[in-house]
């Protein structure tokens, strides 16, 4: 714990110690599979929720929005699982945006290979205002120009996306 000698003004303030959580907190994951088409911006559709303390992400639009009184740095991570049926992914860029320009990715590059599937995971810390959005994209390139799948629940949440606000 902080005491008042800890401080150099010797006042000890909720401002200073912040509100003790991490909130706003979501984490939302992939029910059932999504397919995407080839070489297409697509934003994941992480459509149910394990938990959201604040009501912030929506599971209509895929985003996790700053609300009222919440702005400040923010933790995100995101991953999924992609299979392409019978078709070598070449490429992949998964990416975590804010408010649809991308802040973070994985990528995967191939020039030719036997590669069917992949989990592309990414992390990042983003300064954020109230009303600013965070969400999930993803474009591939198959060999045969055809769709891929994201995997989604299993026993072990195969795609997820998940934040906290950081304290201080």
């Amino acid at each position: 714990s902080v005491g008042t000698a800890q401080l150099i003004d010797g006042a000890v303030t909720s401002a200073k110690l912040a509100d003790g959580n991490n909130t706003p907190a979501f984490r939302a994951y992939r029910n059932g599979t999504q397919t995407v088409a080839d070489v297409t911006s697509t934003v994941i559709q992480f459509n149910g929720e394990s938990f959201d303390t604040d009501g912030a992400y929506n599971t209509s639009n895929y985003r996790f929005t700053v609300p009222s009184g919440k702005a400040g740095k923010y933790l995100f991570s995101a991953h999924i699982y992609i299979f392409s049926n019978g078709a070598t992914l070449y490429s992949c860029d998964f990416q975590i945006r804010k408010n649809g320009a991308n802040q973070s990715f994985d990528q995967l590059g191939l020039d030719s290979s036997d590669n069917y599937a992949y989990a592309p995971k990414t992390t990042t810390i983003l300064d954020l205002s109230v009303g600013d959005y965070v969400d999930v994209n993803i474009i591939a390139n198959t060999q045969d120009g055809g769709s891929f799948t994201v995997f989604g629940n299993s026993p072990y949440n195969y795609s997820v996306f998940q934040g906290y606000k950081l304290i201080g």
